[in-house]
């Protein structure tokens, strides 16, 4: 189970979303409706991955999993590797709101919830507290 106080999270960043400078703010944006792209609603929760739910090859291991969630992931997209409790605080001074986190129990999947409509300023918290940024290319999968 994630613990609130120790865990980081791990968050799937397109490669347009990572700059010379890092992680741009897009990369912790809910996505809105779009039919187009097959998105009939707003997402009401930020997908991230809970980097200790393995206990070796954490960034291997969240890379495969990754990949039958979403076999669209770029290998030259980026895990940022990010501190929750720091992430956490910084977004309830910044927006009055508290975040929290579901965990799928079964894998390292979870999402965060209380985000929507203050995604944009959340992001703030999220970029603020990013401790390594990966790319996926240089990860090879167990």
């Amino acid at each position: 189970m994630f613990n609130k106080e120790t865990g980081k999270i791990v968050r799937y960043c397109r490669p347009s979303q990572v700059d010379e400078y890092g992680v741009i703010a897009t990369a912790f944006y809910l996505r809105k409706k779009n039919i187009e792209l097959n998105r009939p609603e707003d997402e009401k929760t930020l997908s991230v991955d809970d980097y200790d739910f393995f206990s070796t090859d954490k960034f291997e291991n969240i890379k495969k999993s990754l990949k039958t969630r979403m076999p669209t992931a770029k290998e030259n997209g980026y895990f940022a590797l990010v501190d929750y409790n720091g992430c956490e605080k910084e977004i309830k001074k910044l927006t009055d709101i508290q975040i929290d986190i579901e965990q799928d129990i079964n894998s390292s999947h979870c999402n965060i919830t209380n985000l929507y409509n203050h995604d944009e300023i959340a992001a703030i918290g999220f970029l603020h507290n990013i401790i390594k940024i990966k790319q996926l290319k240089d990860i090879k999968t167990v």
